[in-house]
């Protein structure tokens, strides 16, 4: 027996260490696990898409800088320079021709990179801590402004509305007109009505200038950029914020509340409106890009615009023709639904471009892919004891095929639905209703495979839907990419259809009900009506 009492000894010790690496390592209670993420299968339209043979070799041209590992590039070609955020604590001006400065020394890591469309010598951009690192105690997180010809930074947004860390909303969009949205006024900003900014992420300026909205993936203790944001992206939490900032009044404004990780910006142009009504966001480790509407029928609404993406989407931009690009090899364009080309609306291939983002709206979208699926699946999140584990899980998800979990079987489709019918008013909660003028410009055809036809004004979308009972959904959809005439529903409409979670028929009419309201719709006439 006393021989034995070593390798006793041992075991107990063994068993000792693996039980306090298993609960030290157990990530925080504030760490709850999201619902899971349908990432569905490829989109034909992009599984369709064809680069031209040696397309990279002729369109990427590599330029040698001394920039370290950096965030984000704003090209200024006019002025024969870019610059970069990087990842050592400078923002650093990089001729086209090569070599590199550090141009501006700014509070923590910048991200996220903006000009101001109304001042050729102003930018904005974010700054937030990077894991790992220790900073200067009077450093903060914030939004700032760069002064070009000066290299002064100056603060614009370091606190925000008094907010918890963990939102009180899960998908929750605040209308323009909304009067609960947390808001605060910088000039009064106190430790009564305020918070710190937790983590600035990305911005967007509007087209006046006016107006900057800035990301906050999320605002709990340890929020940085890199291994900060390991957990979040695990358990799929829906801890991610959108705030806006007034230039002008000073206020700054809660947009949305409650999604999963926030990051890239993008705002919908609205050249009809003085004042921009949608914004695009993307939630990167959920695969998706959304459209928060702001103004206009679909206010206080979410639309997911594209789910499932074959990586995880980052930052954004638009081309010279004002449409949202990624590249990937293919050029992938985002429209108010979906659209998936290689080039212009005629099909023609477009030159693909270095990574850059122009201030006059040259600059093309690189959202970037983490990873590449093939087939469909549903990626639920894990909440463990052992939060490495979880980690190794997650990438070994991310980096397979994902088969698991995943079915092809159709929904028994009712008769009573299959007709295309034409959309006749939108129907707000409250009682709000507004009338098409023409309907047979907004149909929806409902086809007995489980796909669907949607005409929404001068675009054409077409996808997949799903029935149980009365309850009614839309899968992604690949749209044409139009500039429909001012006062064109195209967006409303697209927008509606993709949060519809129930159907109902009432005398004859079809009611799709959405978040925000419903859709009163009625079948298209025939020759013998």
């Amino acid at each position: 027996m006393i021989e034995r009492r070593p390798a006793r000894t041992t075991l107990f010790v063994i068993i000792a260490l693996i039980a306090a690496w298993w609960f030290m390592s157990a990530p925080p209670d504030y760490l709850e696990v999201g619902p899971a993420v349908d990432l569905g299968g490829t989109a034909e339209s992009i599984l369709a898409v064809e680069a031209p043979p040696e397309a990279l070799e002729l369109a990427l041209e590599h330029v040698d800088s001394d920039v370290p590992g950096h965030d984000d590039v704003l090209l200024r070609e006019d002025d024969g320079y870019a610059l970069v955020s990087g990842m050592d604590g400078w923002i650093w001006r990089v001729p086209l021709d090569g070599g590199g400065e550090r141009f501006a020394d700014v509070p923590l890591i910048s991200s996220g990179l903006r000009a101001a469309p109304d001042d050729h010598d102003v930018i904005y951009f974010c700054a937030s801590h990077l894991h790992g690192e220790e900073n200067p105690p009077d450093e903060r997180v914030g939004l700032y402004q760069l002064k070009i010809s000066t290299r002064e930074v100056t603060p614009v947004v370091t606190d925000v509305a008094m907010t918890p860390a963990i939102p009180d909303h899960r998908h929750k969009v605040f209308a323009d007109t909304d009067p609960a949205a947390p808001s605060v006024m910088q000039a009064t900003i106190d430790g009564t009505n305020s918070r710190p900014l937790a983590f600035c992420n990305d911005l967007d300026v509007s087209a006046d200038g006016k107006r900057i909205y800035f990301s906050e993936p999320i605002a709990y203790e340890g929020a940085s950029m890199g291994g900060g944001a390991v957990g979040e992206a695990i358990t799929l939490g829906k801890n991610g914020r959108l705030w806006r900032h007034d230039l002008e009044t000073g206020e700054t404004r809660l947009v949305a509340d409650g999604f999963h990780f926030i990051d890239g910006i993008l705002i919908d142009p609205h050249p009809a409106d003085a004042r921009e009504e949608s914004v695009l966001v993307t939630q990167t480790p959920g695969f998706a890009i959304t459209r928060f509407f702001l103004a206009g029928p679909g206010a206080g609404t979410a639309e997911e615009v594209w789910t499932g993406l074959p990586g995880m989407p980052d930052g954004m931009d638009r081309d010279a023709q004002g449409r949202p690009h990624e590249p990937a090899g293919a050029g992938l364009h985002l429209p108010d639904l979906v659209h998936s080309v290689t080039g212009t609306d005629a099909g023609a291939p477009s030159p693909l471009s270095s990574p850059s983002r122009g201030e006059d709206g040259r600059g093309q979208i690189y959202l970037s892919w983490n990873t590449h699926r093939e087939g469909g699946c549903t990626m639920g999140p894990r909440k463990t004891g052992h939060f490495a584990l979880t980690a190794l899980l997650l990438a070994t998800v991310l980096t397979m095929p994902l088969l698991a979990g995943c079915s092809d079987d159709d929904d028994n489709i009712p008769v009573e639905i299959l007709a295309t019918w034409q959309l006749q008013e939108f129907i707000l909660d409250g009682g709000t209703t507004t009338k098409v003028d023409d309907p047979a410009k907004y149909t929806v055809e409902f086809k007995n495979d489980g796909n669907a036809h949607v005409k929404a004004d001068c675009n054409n979308c077409n996808g997949s839907y799903f029935v149980d009972g009365m309850n009614l959904s839309f899968g992604a959809m690949a749209c044409t990419l139009a500039a429909c005439p001012p006062g064109s529903f195209d967006a409303q409409f697209t927008g509606a259809l993709s949060t519809v979670a129930s159907y109902e028929i009432q005398n004859g009419a079809l009611f799709l009900k959405y978040q925000g309201g419903e859709l009163r719709m009625t079948p298209e006439p025939t020759l013998f009506q």
